[in-house]
């Protein structure tokens, strides 16, 4: 990925047990592709998944499912994970 100025605001909610984000199409995959990158055979204190596992059911979730068609940045994503 190359630097392009972009960024974005992660939240831990504890009580939840889990990561929270704006709900914009390059967050939500970003978040699917960090818990893909971050996978371990042995779960994750917060989730109680593993990084993988995590990753796939995010994605199968209804707010990854696109709302409008996709482009540039989450389409990028979305091939870095596959």
């Amino acid at each position: 990925m190359l630097p392009s100025g972009e960024y974005g605001k992660f939240v831990i909610n504890k009580h939840l047990g889990r990561i929270e984000s704006a709900p914009e199409p390059m967050l939500l995959y970003m978040e699917a592709l960090l818990h893909a990158y971050t996978s371990s055979p042995f779960p994750d204190p917060l989730t109680r998944r593993a990084g993988t596992e995590e990753a796939l059911q995010w994605l199968s979730s209804g707010i990854c499912q696109p709302w409008s068609p996709l482009h540039g940045g989450p389409v990028q994503v979305l091939f870095q994970i596959a």
